[in-house]
């Protein structure tokens, strides 16, 4: 590893925190009054769930399914609102991107804890590690997979 290139824990390199309920205004299908996404931790559809009228997350960032598809990754790259069972990360920008993120977990195992159902909670996903290269390695990066993931 090189010597400007670390391993941290999320916590210190991104924001976690786990979605909500659904939201009082709440359509299953798209509308004029609801256009934003609603997401769960479902695979089909990438978990998309309905849509809503105003956005809980509205930067880019990672969301990963917390229980039942544990460890499901997305990019989210448009404004959305996440809900039970599926942790928002968004990475501090001096640090991360959202791109990086999502291809760095995207290719770790992320286990869950629990006998009877598993779930990955936010205070354990917050321990786990990841590589942090320099930031001109990130960035570099960034330019280089963006055309890729628009």
């Amino acid at each position: 590893m090189p010597e400007d290139w670390r391993e941290a824990e999320l916590g210190e390199v991104a924001t976690l925190s786990a979605g909500g309920d659904k939201p009082t205004i709440y359509s299953p299908v798209q509308s004029d009054k609801c256009t934003i996404p609603v997401f769960s931790n479902g695979i089909n559809n990438f978990g998309l769930y309905g849509y809503t009228n105003s956005p809980k997350i509205d930067e880019e960032c990672v969301t990963v399914s917390a229980r039942g598809t544990i460890g499901f990754v997305c990019l989210r790259q448009e404004p959305f609102v996440p809900i039970v069972r599926l942790v928002t990360v968004i990475p501090e920008k001096n640090f991360l991107t959202a791109k990086y993120l999502y291809l760095y977990l995207a290719n770790v195992h992320i286990a869950g804890v629990g006998t009877t159902q598993q779930q990955l909670t936010v205070p354990d996903f917050q321990k786990y590690s990841v590589l942090v290269p320099n930031i001109k390695v990130v960035t570099d990066f960034n330019k280089a997979i963006e055309p890729i993931l628009i």
